[in-house]
C-alpha cells in the first residue's frame, strides 16, 4: 500500500490556513458588524478593513449595501467555506493525528477532495476578478494588487500541491487493488 501520510508542511498549511479561512469567511458572513464603524470592524478586522477591503472591492460596504451578484457570489464563496474547506481540512487533521494507517489514508482522501474544492474555488475567485477586467481589485496600489494575488496565490498554489500528491497516491493504490476489468 502507498504511503498517504501527508507531509509535514501539509499539515502545518492545515493548521494554518484553517484559522484563516474561519476569520476571511467570517468577516463576510457577520457583515455589516465587521466593518468600521461596528465593535467588529473596529477591532478584530481592523487591518482587514484599512487595507484588504480598500484593495478588493467584492468586500466593501458598498458591493455589500448594493446588493447584486458580486455580494452574492462573495457570500456564497464564504459559505462553501463553512460548508466544505473548514469542516474538511479539521477532519483531514483529525484523521491524520490517528495511529492507524487506515485513518491517516482516510484523512489523506479528504484533504484530496477539500484540496480540489479549494483549488476549483480559488481559481474563480480569481478569475472573476481577471475576466471581470479588474473591477475587484482596481482601487488598489500594485503593492496591494500583489497581495491580494500572493494570499489567493498561496491558496491555489497550495491546494494544486496536495492534489498533486495525493492524486498518483490514490490512482497507484485503486490500480493495485482492485479487479482487472473484464471486456
Amino acid at each position: 500500500m502507498s504511503d498517504f501520510t501527508p507531509p509535514k508542511w501539509m499539515r502545518t498549511w492545515f493548521r494554518t490556513a484553517t484559522p484563516l479561512a474561519i476569520w476571511d469567511a467570517a468577516f463576510l458572513l457577520l457583515r455589516p458588524y465587521t466593518y468600521s464603524g461596528h465593535f467588529l470592524g473596529d477591532t478584530v478586522y481592523k487591518a482587514y478593513n484599512d487595507l484588504y477591503v480598500v484593495m478588493d472591492t467584492s468586500y466593501s460596504r458598498a458591493v455589500y449595501e448594493a446588493g447584486g451578484a458580486l455580494n452574492g457570489y462573495v457570500t456564497s464563496v464564504a459559505l462553501s467555506q463553512y460548508i466544505t474547506d473548514i469542516p474538511l481540512q479539521i477532519l483531514a487533521l483529525r484523521l491524520w493525528s490517528s495511529s492507524d494507517p487506515a485513518c491517516v489514508a482516510q484523512g489523506s482522501l479528504v484533504a484530496l477532495v477539500s484540496q480540489f474544492a479549494v483549488f476549483v474555488r480559488t481559481g474563480l475567485f480569481i478569475g472573476s476578478d481577471v475576466l471581470g477586467g479588474f473591477q475587484s481589485t482596481k482601487n488598489g496600489a500594485h503593492w496591494m494588487k500583489l497581495l491580494y494575488y500572493g494570499t489567493n496565490g498561496a491558496w491555489l498554489v497550495s491546494s494544486a500541491m496536495i492534489v498533486a500528491h495525493f492524486y498518483p497516491k490514490f490512482a497507484e493504490h485503486l490500480r493495485k487493488t482492485l479487479p482487472k476489468r473484464k471486456d
